[in-house]
């Protein structure tokens, strides 16, 4: 009876090393998802502030421009007509070219 009492002890003493390792390891994973976690709010704070930075920095790139150089950029409805219908008339000779029947060499000669 005593070596069974000798082995409790014995096991009971090794399974009290493994749950204070255990919980050591857990306590230190604990700390670094914390640290993470702290690492991540600052990286979405700073994204934060990046982009208003850049929203601040275009409306002062357009504070700078005139009225008309606004109105280019946004594409004005004025000068878009007249560029569509010139695209338009390319298109059509393209496709006019492109739609002739092929005539063979001998009907090209006579």
């Amino acid at each position: 009876m005593d070596k069974l009492a000798e082995q409790k002890k014995e096991y009971d003493s090794k399974l009290d090393e493994q749950k204070e390792s255990y919980e050591r390891l857990i306590a230190a994973k604990d700390d670094d998802i914390s640290n993470l976690r702290d690492q991540q709010n600052v990286s979405n704070e700073q994204i934060k502030q990046l982009t208003m930075v850049t929203k601040q920095a275009q409306s002062l790139n357009l504070a700078d421009k005139s009225p008309e150089q606004i109105k280019m950029l946004k594409g004005d409805t004025e000068t878009k007509p007249e560029q569509s219908s010139s695209k338009k008339e390319v298109d059509n000779r393209q496709i006019s070219e492109s739609e002739k029947p092929h005539k063979s060499w001998w009907q090209r000669i006579f």
